[in-house]
């Protein structure tokens, strides 16, 4: 899993920082996120979460086994187009790692009551 990131903020849970908003709506991740979010959702739904630890690498994975998807390929375009974003190295990885924490935001924000961690 991605211990580090420089497009979010190491609180416990992390925290997309500016530059990674910046990267997410620039790289079209939030246009591809709108468009697939609701099936993103019932992915993770059909899961189970002993920890919002485990919520958030469930969402990164859910991410990860889409990545060829043609859905996917304007992102890819992006990452490989600009090898850095805003001074910082950039890869593909990174800007599903944003994505990522977007999906465990609302996917908290749907299930607040959720017994996790």
């Amino acid at each position: 899993m991605i211990s580090q990131s420089c497009f979010s903020n190491a609180n416990s849970p992390r925290v997309i920082n500016e530059v990674g908003k910046k990267l997410y709506e620039e790289s079209g991740a939030g246009k591809v996120y709108e468009d697939i979010r609701l099936s993103l959702m019932t992915e993770l739904e059909s899961k189970k979460f002993e920890s919002l630890l485990e919520l958030e690498q469930s969402c990164l994975e859910v991410l990860l086994q889409k990545r060829n998807d043609q859905k996917f390929k304007n992102i890819q375009n992006f990452a490989f187009e600009h090898p850095t974003f805003e001074g910082r190295t950039l890869t593909y990885i990174d800007i599903l790692f944003v994505l990522s924490l977007k999906l465990r935001d609302d996917f908290r924000e749907k299930h607040p009551d959720s017994e996790l961690g």
